[in-house]
C-alpha cells in the first residue's frame, strides 16, 4: 500500500484539518468518549450502528487500521457508504491499551485520501501510547479505590456485627460465642444474614442501656422500650 506522506502531523494542516475521536468499550459496549470537534463525533458514530469500522476492528484486534483510500477500501461495508456520505476519504485507528488488554482506539479522520504518512502514523503512534498509559493509571487507580472502598464496607460490615453482638451479651449476660451462636440463631429464623439480622439489632438496641431502658434523652425521662425475645432465641441457640 503506497502512502504520500504530506502531512507533517496528526493534527493536519488549515488546508487538510484531521478530526480526532477516542474510542473506548465499557461493559462490553463500545462508545466515543471523547471528539475533537462535531465532524469527529458524526465519524466516530458511524461505525457503532452496524457495528462495524476501523475504530472497532482497531479494538478487537489490537491491531493499526490504515484506511488510505475509502473509495478503494471495501472492508467495511456498510460502514464505507455512509462514511464516504459524510465526507470521509482516510481513516487511521489505533488500539488504546488499558492494563493487560486493549480497551479502545484512537481514530484519526480526514477528508483527503493518503493524509496519514509514515511519520505522521508515527507521531499518531506516539500519541495513542502515550494515551495508553495513562488509561492504564486511571484503571490502576480505579481498582485502587473500589478495593479500598471494599475493604471500608468490609470493616464497617464486621463493626455493626460486634456491636450486635455485645448488645446480646449485655441483655443476656452470656459469653461472646453465645451472642454469636444467638446472632446466627436470629438469622437462621427469620432467613436474613448475621449481618442484617446484626443492623437490625444495632438500629434499634444500639442506645439502649444492658438493664433494657433508654437512655436519658434531653428533657425528658426514661422511655421503656419492648425488646425482641433474644432470650428465646438464645435457648435455642444453645440447644442446637
Amino acid at each position: 500500500m503506497a502512502d504520500h506522506d504530506q502531512t507533517g502531523s496528526t493534527a493536519g494542516s488549515t488546508r487538510h484539518p484531521v478530526a480526532a475521536a477516542v474510542t473506548l468499550v465499557r461493559d462490553g459496549h463500545p462508545a466515543t468518549a471523547a471528539t475533537s470537534d462535531r465532524r469527529a463525533a458524526r465519524y466516530d458514530g458511524v461505525q457503532y450502528d452496524h457495528p462495524q469500522g476501523p475504530g472497532l476492528a482497531a479494538t478487537r484486534s489490537g491491531e493499526i487500521i490504515l484506511i488510505s483510500d475509502l473509495v478503494a477500501d471495501d472492508r467495511f461495508g456498510e460502514y464505507r457508504s455512509r462514511a464516504l456520505a459524510l465526507g470521509v476519504r482516510c481513516v487511521l485507528s489505533l488500539p488504546l491499551v488499558g492494563g493487560d488488554r486493549v480497551v479502545g482506539a484512537l481514530n484519526l479522520y480526514s477528508r483527503r485520501t493518503r493524509a496519514f504518512g509514515p511519520r505522521a502514523r508515527a507521531e499518531a503512534k506516539r500519541l495513542a501510547d502515550e494515551a495508553s498509559r495513562a488509561l492504564t493509571l486511571a484503571m490502576r487507580l480505579a481498582a485502587d479505590l473500589e478495593l479500598t472502598d471494599q475493604l471500608r464496607g468490609a470493616l464497617t460490615f464486621q463493626a455493626v456485627i460486634d456491636r450486635a453482638i455485645g448488645i446480646i451479651m449485655g441483655q443476656n449476660f452470656c459469653s461472646a460465642a453465645i451472642a454469636a451462636a444467638v446472632l446466627r440463631a436470629a438469622a437462621r429464623d427469620r432467613n436474613l444474614t448475621p449481618g442484617a439480622v446484626a443492623a437490625q439489632i444495632v438500629a434499634t438496641l444500639g442506645d439502649e442501656s444492658p438493664t433494657g431502658t433508654r437512655r436519658r434523652q434531653p428533657g425528658g425521662g426514661r422511655v421503656r422500650t419492648g425488646r425482641p425475645s433474644w432470650r428465646t432465641v438464645r435457648r435455642r441457640a444453645c440447644r442446637r
